[in-house]
């Protein structure tokens, strides 16, 4: 499967380069991220157009869940998913716009 950042949440399986989300002005608000991870010591990593790192974690056990709520939200200037070890990262968040 690819990344699906057409509904909402945005399920990402695959790390990358790119910027794979991008609203108005290129703005996007997170609300929230869970990550479900298959291995202990797995890494996943979100960041921004600007390669700024606005999220992270890092696989504790195996089978690890990590979810974060962001209250106000986590706002990105385009969003890439730049590590991903294994799993699949969920992302709550709405184009700005």
């Amino acid at each position: 499967m690819a990344n699906a950042v057409t509904g909402n949440p945005f399920i990402l399986d695959t790390a990358t380069a790119t910027i794979i989300a991008s609203g108005t002005g290129g703005f996007v608000d997170v609300y929230a991220v869970r990550w479900t991870s298959g291995s202990l010591a797995d890494a996943v990593q979100l960041e921004d157009g600007a390669n700024v790192v606005k999220w992270s974690a890092t696989g504790t056990v195996a089978n690890a869940v990590d979810q974060t709520v962001f209250n106000p939200p986590l706002t990105f200037n385009g969003l890439r998913c730049s590590v991903l070890g294994s799993g699949k990262v969920y992302v709550y968040a709405k184009y700005r716009g």
